[in-house]
């Protein structure tokens, strides 16, 4: 794991915005790198490449990957991680590499990495945020700046993670990003970062420059219980919900089987019936969903929930889904120029496309409705997404998230 690494790249003041994105399910691993990057390159009409976004199943997590994406691409900077699967323009991909590649004149990016997130969450937002810090972006860093993040997603506090980001870069910077996936698996994500295939760790990319960003999330899932006062919880775990073990909600709706129920099983599960809960300065309630019960009854959640929270159980509908996404892509072309979005990049929850079924891919052609046809998007489905409020206009501080869907556009200045 590298302990810091910079790069800066930048051209001229005048923005120009060139993408590409495509995917591919070849089962070699550098074939598929090479067959994405490859095709998403022809996009951009051959220009050289300022960032690379690599989200991929984790069948393909091997050095072989990155290997292959850099025989297309040469040293342009590497960002992204494994996933529950791809968001493309066709609609979602499993078992397969996507990749975007972005050309765009006076894109600053300063990378950073945090290890050993399951012992220390919030020591490795730090850390990752430090190091990117650290590389000064220019004077072009102003109110355009952004922070571009992934994270592991199995395991740890990732509200600590982002939390730890968010102090060293600021409130008024926005984070943007996901937890990493491994296809509903619920075990071991990886992350990627120039050339490093990370574990337990959050990676990440400071963007600068002249490049414009939008940013709107939404997660459109209904109250189904009353509010529940939270009595007891400590960070990510939740212990008593109105003095009784926090699993009895669950068990009241759900059934007593559900205390049974393995990891994977469970999250698929609890994320069609999350907790929801409100934060002042939200328009829509932040949504946790148990990953672990504890012999106790407690549930370990991978964010956290306040003691003294009014928590209600929610459900996710086919019209929640598709009506948050058409508002997140609104949300996030509302400070852009009509018209200047030439990129865009998608997290969405894997509950998302359960909730879907066969029409998932109704979501992505949702968005693509708002954003325009020809607009290049690439994306996955995450373990948790990470975003600013959707009412501030892009700007911090991010929270994170569970059942939401993330839309980030990237514009001309």
């Amino acid at each position: 794991m590298p302990v810091c690494f910079k790069i800066a790249r930048s051209r001229a003041a005048d923005v120009g915005v060139k993408a590409g994105a495509s995917w591919s399910n070849i089962s070699d691993a550098f074939e598929a790198g090479h067959e994405a990057a490859t095709l998403a390159r022809h996009q951009i009409e051959d220009e050289s490449a300022d960032l690379a976004l690599i989200f991929s199943s984790p069948h393909y997590s091997k050095p072989d990957l990155l290997e292959g994406v850099r025989s297309a691409v040469g040293p342009t900077p590497l960002l992204g991680c494994t996933d529950a699967g791809n968001l493309t323009r066709e609609g979602p991909m499993h078992k397969s590499v996507a990749v975007m590649l972005v050309h765009a004149d006076g894109l600053e990016i300063r990378p950073g990495a945090g290890d050993k997130l399951s012992a220390d969450p919030e020591e490795a937002g730090r850390a990752m945020a430090q190091q990117a810090l650290d590389g000064r972006l220019g004077s072009g860093s102003g109110s355009g700046s952004l922070l571009l993040t992934f994270c592991e997603g199995s395991r740890g506090n990732l509200s600590a993670v982002l939390r730890g980001a968010q102090r060293v870069v600021g409130a008024d910077l926005p984070i943007v990003g996901a937890a990493a996936g491994d296809d509903l698996r619920f075990t071991d994500t990886t992350q990627y970062c120039l050339s490093y295939l990370l574990k337990d760790s959050t990676v990440g990319f400071l963007l600068g420059g002249s490049v414009k960003f939008g940013v709107g999330t939404r997660h459109g899932w209904t109250s189904i219980s009353r509010p529940r006062l939270v009595t007891r919880a400590e960070g990510a775990t939740v212990m008593e919900i109105e003095g009784q073990p926090a699993i009895r909600l669950y068990q009241e709706y759900l059934g007593k089987a559900v205390t049974d129920l393995h990891e994977q099983n469970l999250a698929a599960i609890t994320a069609m019936y999350p907790l929801g809960f409100t934060i002042e300065g939200e328009d829509e309630s932040v949504m946790r969903f148990p990953l672990q019960i504890s012999q106790d009854g407690h549930l370990q959640c991978s964010g956290e929930v306040d003691e003294g929270a009014q928590v209600r159980l929610m459900m996710g509908t086919r019209d929640g889904v598709i009506t948050s996404a058409r508002q997140a892509a609104e949300d996030a072309t509302t400070h852009l120029k009509k018209g200047a979005v030439r990129a865009a990049v998608v997290f969405s929850s894997f509950a998302r496309e359960r909730v879907m079924g066969r029409d998932a891919a109704l979501e992505m052609r949702t968005i693509r409705e708002v954003l325009g046809e020809n607009v290049p998007v690439v994306g996955l489905y995450s373990y948790g997404e990470i975003a600013p409020f959707s009412g501030n206009g892009s700007c911090g501080p991010s929270r994170f998230r569970n059942d939401s869907v993330v839309v980030l556009a990237v514009g001309e200045g």
